[in-house]
């Protein structure tokens, strides 16, 4: 089958549409519109949204010339299915493309051989007792680093504290009851997780700040918010001193990589000298 050309409703004599509305949309289609700028000379150096320098507007994109109608013929079109069938000739073999119902697939000389059948499915596996134990998968210690992926960790649900959590909630100070391994979220795997000296250095010291916090006088007492106050503020100054000596044992660290690492440059240019 062939593509219709752009024009077809308008010169084709037997081409056929369902009515006077396919007939327009054709002609629509096949011209199409162009995108037209307009300028506006009383704004033309305004650059307010209000009062726009240019506007557009749509151009029939009209290529034929003027005498050609562009009615709509009925007489050209059939309105009953009778008429369309006894105008069709659908059904009479003509044209550049009639040899291809008289062409015979070449067969091979001998015999045809028939594509094996397909096997049949493979049974589905029998049902094994309760309690037995499968391996369906294993993994590899070989593989790349790329793939690794954060584990897994799934919801969880605070059950009812028994006496051993409660009694632990109140020597760590644990609001609510909470236990206190629920302080640890933070930590992911490679940031934390395995724990090492620094992460349960951390844990010691978010126990001695909310021992700090439970045992500091109430709010309450009017009395006492100086002496709050002051507590507060010499806690603070103490966790200053903690940073900044963990920011000092850090730089500490990075220079003695630096220095190991010259020392090393070094000897290497001295070992390629006395070659």
């Amino acid at each position: 089958m062939q593509e219709h050309r752009s024009f077809d409703a308008l010169y084709d004599t037997t081409y056929t549409v369902s009515g006077p509305r396919d007939h327009y949309r054709e002609q629509s289609r096949a011209a199409g519109f162009l995108l037209e700028r307009c300028p506006e000379f009383k704004n033309f150096y305004s650059e307010l949204p209000t009062h726009p320098s240019q506007t557009f507007r749509f151009k029939a994109n009209d290529k034929l010339p003027r005498f050609v109608s562009r009615d709509f013929d009925p007489s050209h079109h059939s309105n009953s299915y009778a008429e369309c069938v006894e105008k069709s000739d659908a059904a009479n073999i003509t044209g550049h493309h009639r040899y291809k119902y008289f062409r015979r697939p070449l067969l091979p000389g001998g015999p045809v051989a028939l594509a094996p059948p397909e096997p049949p499915p493979p049974a589905p596996p029998a049902e094994l007792p309760p309690g037995t134990k499968v391996t369906t998968a294993t993994q590899s210690d070989y593989r790349e680093t790329e793939s690794q992926t954060i584990p897994y960790a799934p919801d969880y649900v605070i059950a009812e504290p028994t006496a051993k959590q409660a009694h632990l909630s109140e020597k760590y100070h644990m609001q609510d009851g909470l236990p206190e391994v629920l302080t640890l979220q933070h930590l992911t795997y490679t940031n934390g997780l395995p724990p090492g000296l620094a992460e349960v250095e951390m844990v010691e010291k978010q126990r001695q700040k909310r021992k700090f916090e439970a045992n500091l006088p109430p709010l309450n007492d009017l009395n006492q918010l100086p002496l709050r106050q002051k507590l507060m503020e010499d806690w603070e100054n103490k966790e200053w001193a903690d940073r900044e000596e963990e920011i000092k044992g850090l730089q500490d660290e990075r220079l003695e990589v630096l220095q190991r690492a010259i020392a090393v440059r070094e000897m290497r240019a001295e070992a390629r000298t006395a070659e």
